[in-house]
């Protein structure tokens, strides 16, 4: 193999890793996303923002590209669905890989609320515990 080859094959191998590497941060950030969404839902009263983190959340995991190019260039807000709050978050989640909003929220309800929110057949009414 000559050097050439090699170094079309590192480079091929350092792309396939790199793209790797950014479609896992936008999953987990549309992970975050909808988990807020959940969270605010169960905590009651934020219906509206609630649906908006959800869809955000879809919209981001429909992304094909990765996430760094709108988010390096400050265009995250021309994606339809995802406004400034969300754009912030976004922006935290994909710097961090944290979430102080996701922190409060988990912080704030049960432990194992989020879980229970995902099981089949577990209702959970808005502000309240579980009841099946």
């Amino acid at each position: 193999m000559t050097k050439r080859c090699m170094n079309r094959s590192r480079e091929s191998k350092e792309s396939v890793i790199s793209h790797a590497n950014s479609v896992d941060s936008t999953i987990n950030i549309a992970a975050a996303l909808h988990a807020i969404g959940t969270l605010l839902e169960l905590k009651g009263g934020r219906y509206f923002q609630a649906r908006a983190y959800k869809n955000a959340a879809q919209v981001v995991s429909q992304i094909d590209s990765a996430l760094k190019s709108p988010i390096e260039e400050d265009r995250l807000r021309t994606i339809k669905g995802i406004g400034g709050a969300i754009a912030a978050q976004v922006r935290e989640l994909y710097s961090t890989d944290s979430s102080h909003l996701l922190a409060e929220l988990r912080a704030e309800l049960p432990k194992g609320v989020l879980e229970l929110a995902t099981l089949r057949n577990c209702f959970l009414a808005r502000g309240s515990l579980p009841i099946k």
